[in-house]
Order: C-alpha cells, then sequence, then structure tokens
C-alpha cells in the first residue's frame, strides 16, 4: 500500500489502480479476521491513507503544513490546515464501511 499511494502521489498510477490495491487489502485483511474465528471483524483501516484525515483527503482547500503531531518513534505527521471555506468532509467512514462488507461473510 505505501509505495502504491507514493506512486498515486506522483502521477505514476491512476485512481482506479489504487482503489484496486485498497481493495486487494481490504479482502485480504478481512479474510485473515475471519479465518481466525474472531467475531470481530474489521478492514484494518486499509481504505484510509491516515486513520486522523482519511475524511479530509482529496479536498482542495487544505494545505499540508498544519499542526504537528510526534510520534514516540521519532516521526512527526502534520494535520491539514483549512485554506479558505467553507470546511466540510470530503468521506464519511459509511463508505469503508460498505467497502468492507463486500467481502466479510458475514450474518445480520
Amino acid at each position: 500500500m505505501i509505495h502504491g499511494i507514493e506512486a498515486f502521489s506522483a502521477g505514476r498510477i491512476s485512481r482506479s489502480d489504487l482503489d484496486v490495491l485498497y481493495h486487494s487489502a481490504i479482502r485480504n485483511t478481512i479474510e485473515r479476521f475471519e479465518a481466525t474465528g474472531s467475531p470481530v471483524i474489521t478492514d484494518g483501516e486499509q481504505c484510509k491513507e491516515s486513520s486522523v484525515t482519511y475524511p479530509l483527503q482529496g479536498l482542495e482547500n487544505l494545505a499540508p503544513d498544519g499542526v504537528p503531531i510526534p510520534f514516540a518513534d521519532g516521526h512527526i505527521r502534520h494535520l491539514p490546515r483549512l485554506i479558505s471555506g467553507p470546511f466540510r468532509y470530503r468521506t464519511s467512514a459509511d463508505v469503508c464501511l460498505e467497502t468492507a462488507q463486500r467481502y466479510a461473510d458475514f450474518e445480520l
């Protein structure tokens, strides 16, 4: 996924190519969770570039130089900075749920 995201960011692969990688990772993660017999199944956050900023991915009114978040291992991530309004989330969590449900073997 890391290489796919980097390739997409650099323009070497298309959004649809990246989506194929996401779906493959989601399917693999769910299959592996189900194989454990766990009653709780998750997509492992595979459809999100960041569990913090996924609702903002693709917005054009953000700059990458927002609030720094330092991690214990020394790396730093930045929350995006709003450069113009209005502010609205672009992606909601139910999109990831709907994708995961395509691959999960479950009973309601």
